[in-house]
């Protein structure tokens, strides 16, 4: 997925909430904020925005010599959400059909992204787990999932952020846990999920986890560890969640389940859905191609 024109200006902007927020003097602010701005002016906007994340948010690490702005952020994040997980988990022990509540709780935890909104609160997230919990699955999507997590031998799980992973644990939780391995970030970005958030949340103690070697705020999988890309290549079933691993993956060629909030009207008309709606696709890999022949004409 390549860069569109409307993405710079939430480039821009994240960034700046992100410079603003470290609480530097306003004279360092706008010079640093001028560096942004020259470095938009040069990226190849046929990559997709993650990447531009990735380069604007490592000239602000570097610049501030803070190796990770949100980790404040992030342990409020993980903190806000654990308050949802035992009534989550004991509603979705309780319903008729416990995957597809916890694959609707899993979507709504998307709502934590701070790459995309300055602020989330226990509001954002009630209103986006009630939107959510009463989505109506992709019938078809829904059973490919079951289908395919049931016969698959290994299960590749791509988190997305801090405070998001508790609603993904309550997926996991209904997936056969020996199968799975959870990916996360390698580095700090934003709030993306990191080993120490996986730990603070007791996935570590559930599933195999590893991080993917990059500090991209998606997954671009050239960029990745080795170890990533092997099991990239081979996973059974691959679960991305969130909407930069959207943007990044969507052309990947490999069959993969999205789950995520689609924030931004770019990806909302990709999708076909409007802004804040709660998305669950499938897109095999004949899908992907196709989707990747699209954008190169």
């Amino acid at each position: 997925m390549t860069t569109a024109d409307e993405c710079l200006p939430c480039l821009l902007r994240q960034a700046m909430y992100t410079i603003q927020r470290i609480g530097l003097p306003p004279t360092t602010q706008g010079e640093l904020i001028q560096e942004v701005l020259h470095l938009l002016s040069t990226l190849d906007m046929r990559q997709p925005a993650p990447i531009m994340g990735q380069r604007i948010h490592q000239l602000i690490r570097a610049r501030v010599g803070d190796d990770d702005p949100y980790r404040t952020i992030k342990a409020e994040s993980n903190a806000l959400a654990l308050e949802w997980f035992p009534s989550l988990q004991a509603q979705i022990h309780a319903a008729l059909d416990p995957l597809a509540v916890a694959i609707r709780v899993a979507i709504a935890g998307n709502i934590i992204d701070y790459g995309a909104k300055q602020q989330v609160d226990r509001h954002d997230i009630e209103v986006t787990l009630t939107r959510a919990l009463a989505m109506q699955l992709d019938e078809e999507a829904l059973t490919t999932f079951r289908q395919t997590v049931s016969a698959a031998s290994t299960i590749l799980y791509l988190a997305d952020n801090a405070g998001e992973i508790v609603f993904d644990r309550l997926l996991i939780e209904c997936l056969p846990q020996e199968k799975v391995t959870l990916v996360v970030r390698g580095a700090p970005v934003i709030n993306d999920a990191t080993r120490i958030d996986a730990a603070a949340v007791g996935l570590e103690a559930l599933v195999q986890v590893m991080d993917n070697g990059a500090d991209i705020p998606g997954t671009v999988v050239d960029q990745c560890s080795p170890a990533f890309q092997q099991h990239f290549a081979t996973a059974d079933v691959i679960i991305s969640k969130g909407q930069g691993n959207f943007e990044t993956l969507v052309d990947a060629g490999r069959p993969i389940f999205y789950l995520f909030v689609a924030k931004c009207p770019i990806v909302a008309a990709l999708v076909g859905c409007s802004v804040d709606t709660p998305v669950f696709q499938y897109l095999g890999a004949q899908e992907q191609t196709m989707r990747r022949c699209a954008a190169c004409q």
